[in-house]
């Protein structure tokens, strides 16, 4: 018979009391250091229970502990408390333990399984061959002791005791129901990494988990601000904050949806939903979302440009012809210019009801160029969109065409990739392969050009420096994976 468990902070308690979190690598060492003075203050209260029951036909005993590689987190390590462990077995019990060390972060799912899957089946000639396996389910993280859980049991089907220690006392754990929540758990943790919410919804009403109707509000929340419904997203949020305690009310505070979204915050929406797209490889959604980005963002750029003497807004189209008008009257170099312009090979068509994101790039451009101060992300941000789609391709020689589009003859770009994309008029695919041919560059370049000219820009247009830009379903996933864990 062996026993199994994991060593966390709870599992070695100095006067009846568990180590600080942040303290516990460097206490632990102390009190190992000093054991023969410090043993009769220190209790075991989750593997004691085990020993009390099976000391007398355990022949080997393997307990984890982290010590992690990365500096900033090892004050928390368990790796003396481990041997603080050996050396009490040791003298009390007289039976051999194995100290395993885990030397990265024992809260990240993926390496977590991928050690102890590595572990188990290396030892499985030594631990397969017991006719018994005790194993604690309290000590160590939750990722920890989910994944000695469900590999175990998968490695072997018989010769499983899993236990819950609660009170000095052992409990044994429902295997079925238990070995679904946790694979139900991973499985939402994973889908959470890609921001599947839909589908986590639909995996927790199918499991039929208790207490998951709080966190599904969030889900829907969460699933509803992506798809850009946001009265929607609102009441599910608020759903949810009726439901949790209002203690924690402040610490959601940041993802409450003040009435209807400004265009700027829209815009940072827009960019968190290409980022989403970026990082899942759907590069189809990710160029649709580029250039309703650049749309939103060219309206801006020129309410930003001619704010002082223009104040319609030109988001709303019943305000284009005003403002044709107002440019014709009180701008006429701009708008003699653009008469004379062409978008790639072709005369610029203007039409002053609609005039179309080819007709605000120039007037913006245009408009740069009669200002004494460079304003610099709003020109950085104008090469970015004439990169894209070439608005200036006529009007460079050969060289330049070269040196700037990286061709010299064709004008097919980006744009026309996504124009002839099922997302707009047709049913060309959309790859990295193609967008990396178009842009010239690679999608990288591009995703973080396009990232750092859009965080200049917000905090021009916002004045504020100090301005919070990260990206919003980053923070809701941190709170949902909470949630997730503590079912």
């Amino acid at each position: 018979m062996i026993l199994i468990s994991n060593i966390g902070n709870r599992d070695v308690l100095y006067n009846d009391n568990t180590l600080e979190r942040d303290n516990v690598r460097q206490k632990g060492e102390e009190l190992f250091n000093n054991y023969d003075m410090e043993k009769e203050k220190l209790t075991y209260p989750l593997l004691e229970p085990f020993l009390k029951i099976f000391a007398n036909k355990l022949k080997n005993i393997y307990i984890f502990v982290t010590n992690q590689e990365d500096q900033r987190v090892r004050n928390s390590d368990t790796l003396f408390l481990g041997q603080i462990i050996k050396k009490w077995i040791r003298d009390t019990y007289n039976i051999r333990v194995n100290v395993i060390q885990y030397t990265n972060n024992p809260t990240d799912y993926e390496k977590v399984y991928s050690f102890f899957t590595n572990y188990f089946t290396q030892e499985e000639s030594i631990i397969g061959r017991t006719e018994k396996r005790i194993i604690s389910l309290s000590g160590g993280t939750p990722q920890m002791n989910g994944a000695v859980y469900v590999i175990l049991s998968s490695l072997y089907l018989e010769g499983n005791e899993f236990y819950n220690v609660f009170k000095n006392k052992l409990y044994p754990v429902n295997h079925e129901k238990t070995i679904n929540k946790i694979l139900v758990k991973k499985s939402c943790i994973e889908l959470l990494k890609t921001n599947q919410y839909k589908s986590i919804i639909e995996l927790l009403e199918r499991s039929k988990l208790q207490d998951t109707e709080c966190l599904v509000f969030l889900l829907k929340y969460a699933q509803q601000r992506k798809n850009f419904d946001f009265e929607k997203a609102q009441e599910h949020f608020k759903q949810f904050l009726d439901l949790t305690p209002h203690s924690l009310h402040q610490q959601y505070k940041i993802f409450n949806l003040q009435g209807q979204l400004k265009p700027i915050e829209l815009i940072k929406e827009l960019f968190w939903n290409m980022e989403i797209n970026y990082t899942n490889q759907n590069y189809l959604f990710f160029v649709a979302l580029l250039f309703r980005l650049e749309e939103a963002l060219l309206y801006e750029i020129n309410n930003y440009l001619f704010r002082d003497n223009f104040k319609e807004d030109l988001n709303r189209k019943e305000n284009h012809l005003k403002f044709s008008q107002y440019l014709e009257k009180k701008e006429p170099d701009i708008w003699n210019s653009l008469q004379n312009k062409h978008y790639k090979t072709f005369k610029l068509k203007i039409d002053t009801d609609d005039l179309g994101r080819p007709v605000f790039f120039y007037i913006a451009f245009l408009k740069l160029g009669t200002l004494d101060k460079n304003i610099k992300p709003l020109m950085s941000i104008l090469e970015l969109f004439d990169k894209i789609n070439k608005y200036q391709y006529k009007e460079l020689n050969e060289q330049d065409r070269i040196q700037k589009y990286k061709d010299k003859k064709s004008t097919e770009c980006l744009g026309d990739l996504r124009n002839s994309s099922i997302i707009a008029h047709g049913f060309d695919p959309i790859s990295r392969e193609k967008i990396e041919k178009l842009y010239g560059e690679s999608i990288e370049k591009l995703y973080l050009r396009l990232k750092n000219n859009l965080e200049e820009i917000l905090y021009l247009f916002l004045d504020n420096k100090d301005l919070d830009l990260s990206n919003i379903f980053k923070q809701i996933n941190e709170k949902i994976e909470n949630i997730i864990l503590k079912l």
